[in-house]
């Protein structure tokens, strides 16, 4: 599992930079004016843009919460917080 302080480096997010991942907003784009203009149809982009990505999109943000908040418990630094709330 990658550490804490692989992860504040950024080495998550080099990761990500470097694979070719469909990203919603972006690709939205293109393909609305591709939609707009009679090249492509409303059924392609949801079809092979839209719900695809929305949905690989909230799986990869929530397994990337799942692993940083993991790298915070085991590490202990999540436990800091929860002591320090306990004595207020």
């Amino acid at each position: 599992m990658l550490g804490l302080k692989a992860l504040k480096g950024g080495f998550l997010s080099i990761l990500l930079g470097i694979g070719d991942f469909s990203r919603i907003i972006a690709g939205s784009v293109s393909v609305l004016y591709a939609v707009g203009i009679g090249a492509a149809s409303w059924g392609d982009y949801f079809g092979s843009l839209m719900l695809p990505t929305l949905l690989g999109n909230v799986i990869g943000g929530v397994l990337l919460v799942v692993a940083i908040n993991h790298a915070r418990v085991v590490s202990g630094e999540g436990r800091v917080q929860d002591e320090q709330d306990e004595q207020d």
